[in-house]
């Protein structure tokens, strides 16, 4: 989350009026600084009613949309999962978002809890990955299109600061550039496929009495490998800095497979998608921070530096 597109309250009332189940009136409002790729605020009506503003900056359609079939898949299975998930609201004229400034505003009601950002334990871990084996869990909606960051969508956000890249740092260009080679040439062709969050870091996990009510942020989700998602969670919730936890990798892998049985070939591929995943995070801190195309009030600097040392040194980590 952050503040790309900034609002007064003039400007959130005539927004709100486009959704018949709001108010426009007597609320508070603040922009949410955390985050990097779209802008959201949070509207308060009172303490039990709170909803996010989200504004897409992107304003790719297409993109969007397979972001509310993503909702809507999980909606017609919630009974499967044993915690929230938002559900936008639906605007005056039943769609889920409306057109603002070559851009598309939606509005989601707050997921109960809270983020719990450097205490998360063992339990926590374990938690984490029995409520993403219930993700993974559901029925794939033939509409549901690939994740953001597949290899294909690496690739192409790539393409976008390529140039860039090799004109600030061709000794980066060059090693990224090697790994896609790995990357497409050992591409572990039998993985399966289910609904992957894609981006399941502590920010987007609510808890409450450290039980885990709640995952939100599902914009970059979509059909991709369950093994993302655990390559993630790895480098999001394992990783200190300078190595991986072991004991935390383990406790997560505890709780998955609560829910999912893994097999020997699918721990040796998470090998692959651990060095898949580090150049996801790579590619994504290059092009937020180092390179970025617009400014904005985002908390939280994030050094791509970790992130190459982390893809340079891989392959010294075994799980």
């Amino acid at each position: 989350m952050a503040v790309y597109t900034k609002l007064n309250k003039s400007q959130i009332k005539a927004i709100l009026q486009n959704f018949d189940s709001l108010p426009s009136s007597d609320f508070k409002y603040s922009g949410v600084g955390m985050g990097t790729v779209n802008t959201y605020y949070k509207i308060v009506y009172s303490p039990k009613k709170i909803y996010f503003l989200k504004i897409d900056e992107v304003g790719d359609e297409k993109r969007l949309k397979n972001e509310i079939n993503v909702f809507k898949n999980i909606k017609e299975q919630s009974h499967q999962l044993s915690y929230q998930t938002p559900y936008p609201l639906k605007t005056n004229s039943n769609k889920y978002y409306i057109p603002f400034k070559n851009k598309f505003v939606l509005i989601f009601p707050k997921v109960a809890g809270k983020a719990i950002f450097k205490a998360l334990q063992q339990n926590h871990l374990t938690q984490i990955g029995q409520k993403m084996g219930e993700l993974h869990l559901i029925s794939l909606n033939k509409n549901i299109k690939a994740h953001r960051f597949c290899l294909k969508g690496l690739k192409q956000n790539y393409k976008n600061i390529q140039k860039k890249l090799i004109r600030k740092h061709p000794q980066i260009a060059k090693f990224i550039d090697k790994e896609f080679i790995f990357l497409n040439k050992n591409w572990p062709k039998d993985s399966s496929s289910c609904l992957v969050h894609a981006d399941l870091f502590p920010e987007n996990i609510h808890w409450k009495n450290k039980k885990f009510i709640g995952m939100i942020d599902f914009e970059a989700a979509g059909k991709g490998s369950p093994l993302f998602d655990l390559g993630v969670s790895f480098h999001a919730l394992a990783h200190d800095g300078k190595q991986f936890s072991k004991s935390k990798i383990k406790a997560i892998l505890r709780g998955y497979q609560k829910k999912i049985k893994l097999k020997a070939k699918d721990i040796n591929m998470l090998r692959y998608f651990l060095r898949l995943t580090s150049l996801r995070f790579l590619i994504t801190r290059l092009k937020d921070f180092e390179l970025p195309q617009k400014s904005s009030s985002a908390e939280n600097f994030k050094d791509y530096r970790v992130y190459l040392s982390r893809c340079q040194n891989i392959n010294k980590f075994f799980i």
